[in-house]
């Protein structure tokens, strides 16, 4: 430092720590990546309110060089990099006997620490007091955790309106749901297969903590893995749990108990006078995949995210696990660091999180992504509740036979001929039940409520219609052309 420039504690203080940052990363490469994209590489300015606390936005002389990590004995380059913020009434300094201010440690660092303020991140630039330093980067970079998430998801599957934030917090949830007193299933279900279902399983497997993909699973099998692991259980094939057989009896009681913190399942081991009793853990994080619905025990526990085949006209990316790995296992990473770092806080603000918009049971389930929201980007919580409005009052029903209700599809478009724009609901009742062959003259119970719960799952919902004079409710073709081009083979043409 030339001597005869006033002496700047700010800048030193600056200048120590980036020469800290780039030992750090020449010591640890894999980790330049992660904090390039997390902190962003562009400086930052202070606001004025902060210029007195001691932030400084002036370009280090010594920020983090790619070429020196990967190569340490290349001349530094400068590099941009986000801004420090420090007081000097920061408890981990001290002045030496020339009134400079000095580190309690000098030795490198194992990363971030809570004197360091970076306020930038990404394209997002977070002014924060020095106090309150830690906890506006957790934020900042919650945000932008929770925006990638969902661009990942969005990238390779075409979610339905309102899943993407949840499924983002729900990934998040899984690395730290021993927090919570309850854990919600995500039960992904569509009304016929090629809707997206395992495709969604193959991006969250990448997303989750220690996630174990299973189908046809025993009960055995499923206690002692979830003792075991302690994994983000993935059940794909999962509409044998509506069977009545009774392994799948046995696996729905597992299930009905298991999204409770201390929920377990006794069984003997050993044998004859080692004979023992032992109880298994069955909590922990499950996602459920399965066509048609699941039991109504099974779908009260659990954010139900009901898929729809795309249509042609609508595009993602290729799906290649070996491509797609990279990037959702840094997104993993970044999501068990924020989760760890924050537990304490998103464990605070659970306790005091109340649901009054949504029932008891949906409460219950949505109250940890809620609590998460509060602390990772509060600024969405509006959004949140209109996604958890929007798909509690839309849960799909218990559909009483999944094959009737492709049956009735294309009955529909059978008896509804393609130069009609609409139709009205009683209308449309009569002329199913004037089929000969069909089944719907002999159900008593099947009317134009009936037919509205069986045509929900396909994106078919009545409204008021005008014909002529007269105004009820009933269908636009438009919207049922929609199911009919997802779901039914081309139409035979009568000869």
């Amino acid at each position: 430092m030339n001597s005869q420039e006033p002496y700047d504690p700010y800048k030193e203080i600056e200048d120590r720590r980036a020469n800290r940052w780039k030992q750090y990363f020449i010591e640890n490469p894999d980790e330049l990546a992660y904090f390039e994209h997390e902190l962003g590489l562009a400086p930052t300015e202070c606001p004025e309110s902060s210029t007195e606390s001691g932030c400084h936005s002036e370009r280090s002389p010594d920020a983090v060089d790619r070429d020196a990590v990967k190569n340490p004995e290349a001349p530094p380059k400068t590099i941009p990099m986000a801004t420090f913020c420090m007081s000097p009434d920061d408890p981990s300094l001290r002045a030496d006997k020339n009134h400079r201010l000095s580190s309690q440690d000098d030795k490198m660092f194992s990363g971030p620490r809570d004197g360091d303020c970076f306020v930038r991140t990404g394209n997002r630039t977070v002014a924060a007091a020095p106090g309150d330093a830690p906890r506006a980067v957790a934020v900042a970079a919650g945000s932008e955790l929770l925006r990638d998430i969902e661009a990942f998801l969005l990238r390779f599957v075409i979610l339905p309106p309102h899943t993407a934030l949840p499924l983002a917090l729900w990934s998040l949830l899984t690395h730290a749901f021993d927090s919570f007193d309850a854990c919600p299933y995500l039960a992904i279900t569509s009304p016929a297969p090629r809707c997206g279902k395992t495709r969604l399983l193959e991006c969250l497997d990448l997303l989750v903590s220690s996630p174990r993909r299973a189908s046809n699973i025993s009960e055995a099998a499923l206690f002692r893995t979830i003792e075991k692991f302690q994994p983000t259980l993935m059940l794909d094939e999962a509409e044998t749990l509506s069977g009545k057989s009774e392994r799948a009896e046995y696996l729905r009681q597992i299930l009905n108990a298991g999204n409770r913190r201390g929920a377990v399942v006794t069984r003997c081991i050993g044998q004859g006078a080692n004979l023992d009793a032992m109880d298994f853990s069955v909590f922990c994080p499950k996602v459920l995949a399965g066509i048609g619905t699941f039991p109504q025990t099974i779908a009260d526990r659990a954010i139900v995210i009901a898929m729809q085949r795309r249509k042609n006209s609508e595009r993602v990316d290729r799906f290649l696990h070996r491509m797609a790995k990279p990037e959702g296992e840094a997104l993993r990473k970044r999501a068990e660091n924020f989760m760890d770092a924050r537990r304490e806080e998103i464990s605070a603000a659970y306790l005091i999180t109340n649901l009054e918009f949504i029932s008891d049971r949906d409460a219950e389930a949505w109250a940890p992504l809620f609590a998460i929201l509060s602390v990772a980007d509060a600024a969405r919580a509006a959004e949140l509740q209109s996604c958890a409005e929007i798909l509690t009052h839309t849960k799909a029903a218990n559909a009483e036979d999944d094959s009737l209700s492709l049956r009735l599809l294309a009955d529909v478009r059978n008896a509804w001929p393609p130069h009609e724009p609409k139709i009205f609901t009683a209308d449309l009742v009569q002329r199913l039940k004037a089929i000969e062959d069909g089944p719907w003259a002999s159900d008593e119970r099947f009317d134009g409520r009936r037919l509205s719960r069986l045509l929900k799952p396909f994106g078919v919902i009545p409204t008021n219609v005008q014909i002529n004079a007269a105004n009820r409710k009933g269908y636009y073709r438009q919207d049922a052309e929609a199911a009919f081009g997802r779901y039914l083979g081309p139409q035979q043409v009568q000869p």
